[in-house]
């Protein structure tokens, strides 16, 4: 990789106020603004199929995630929060998998009268597989090292017309690589101008600029991806419903192999059905980048709710489906996914420190490929512990 950040990258921020946010009383404060909590959880899970691929190999999983979490400034216009945590990681039977994984997450806000303001930055160490993307191999857990950092804003320019802008980068790396995964790190600056037509409805014009850099692997030269989005923007939003559009047309330049110019939307809804029921949807159709670096073309539909019963007892549920185009290449087919997903969890809150909870997931991935078809159920308890 060109310019591979340090470890670092993920405390050069310390911003955020992460939400939704317990209650509780801080462990230790400082001043009247510096709070700090201890904040750890436990995760039980029986997985079905833990390599996602063919073999349908089960087993038992334990995480045991201590934290640290620090909180500033929430009585001002700027505030931030950082979290510390470590993942312990431990498999009955596949016990050659154990690991443990370290992350700092972080992200913060400013307002004032014309502008609002919101960062993050964090380090993220990831052990899992997925048939999305082509993350898998049969009988290895994939490491990962993620690096994110972003800023988004909101600037008024007049009562009727506003802009919104941003930066993301991106970073992953293979950490026990077998040879067919591709490091890659990307960079993407999205701008909207809007004009509020009315108090509930924004319409205005927006451009997205995607830069991929893909690096080789054993049966890959890499590649480095540019991808141009204009579209229609359309925000929404009132007191039961909002929504965010992005509707138009996108061209992704690849230095090896063809370019592509595609339909694209980025989009997600929202509705207050009633005050202790919400329900959320999404329909996106955009490029992303596979696992072994090559171009997919993904088409999701997503669709999900909470309802809190009470402060002590919330419930929810999402179910989704993806289809994905992958591009072939000199040394890899071309393929298409059909992935299917769903899940239901229920939280109990018997305190303002304990969280208990339980949950069901289903994955089911559908390929063109026969060797990337897989089938997963997962069913897990766990409990958190914030002081």
């Amino acid at each position: 990789m060109k310019n591979k950040p340090v470890r670092l990258l993920a405390t050069i921020a310390l911003v955020s106020l992460l939400s939704p946010q317990m209650n509780s009383a801080p462990m230790v404060s400082i001043g009247d603004s510096v709070n700090v909590f201890f904040d750890g959880s436990f995760r039980g899970s029986y997985e079905t199929n833990v390599f996602a691929d063919v073999n349908d190999q089960d087993d038992f999983i334990f995480v045991f995630s201590p934290g640290v979490s620090i909180e500033a400034g929430r009585n001002s216009n700027a505030s931030f929060n950082i979290v510390f945590r470590e993942d312990i990681i431990r498999y009955s039977t596949f016990d050659g998998q154990d690991t443990e994984n370290f992350n700092v997450i972080s992200s913060g806000i400013y307002r004032n009268d014309k502008l609002d303001l919101k960062a993050n930055a964090s380090f993220q160490q990831v052990s899992s597989n997925t048939a999305a993307r082509n993350v898998n191999v049969s009988g290895l857990i994939i490491d990962r090292d993620l690096y994110n950092a972003g800023v988004e804003g909101e600037y008024d320019f007049s009562p009727k017309t506003y802009m919104e802008a941003g930066a993301a980068y991106r970073l992953e790396e293979y950490t026990n690589n077998p040879g067919g995964f591709s490091d890659q790190d990307s960079f993407s600056f999205p701008v909207n101008v809007l004009y509020r037509y009315s108090e509930k409805l924004s319409v205005g014009l927006g451009y997205r600029y995607k830069m991929t850099d893909v690096e080789p692997n054993i049966v890959s030269r890499g590649n480095t991806y540019t991808d141009n989005f204009g579209s229609l923007a359309l925000r929404y939003n009132s007191v039961k419903w909002n929504g965010r559009v992005n509707l138009g047309v996108q061209n992704r330049d690849s230095d090896i192999g063809t370019n592509n110019t595609s339909f694209t939307v980025n989009s997600d809804f929202g509705y207050k059905f009633s005050p202790k029921t919400s329900l959320r949807a999404g329909i996106d159709r955009d490029f992303d980048s596979g696992g072994d670096g090559r171009s997919i073309e993904d088409t999701r539909l997503s669709f999900g709710g909470t309802w809190n019963y009470n402060q002590l007892l919330a419930l929810g549920a999402d179910v989704g489906y993806t289809y994905s185009d992958y591009s072939g290449t000199t040394a890899l087919a071309s393929r298409e996914d059909d992935r299917y997903t769903s899940s239901f969890n229920v939280a109990y809150s018997p305190s303002t420190y304990v969280t208990l909870g339980a949950g069901y997931s289903f994955d089911y991935n559908d390929s063109s490929n026969p060797l990337d078809d897989y089938e997963n159920h997962s069913f897990n308890l766990s409990a958190r512990l914030r002081y």
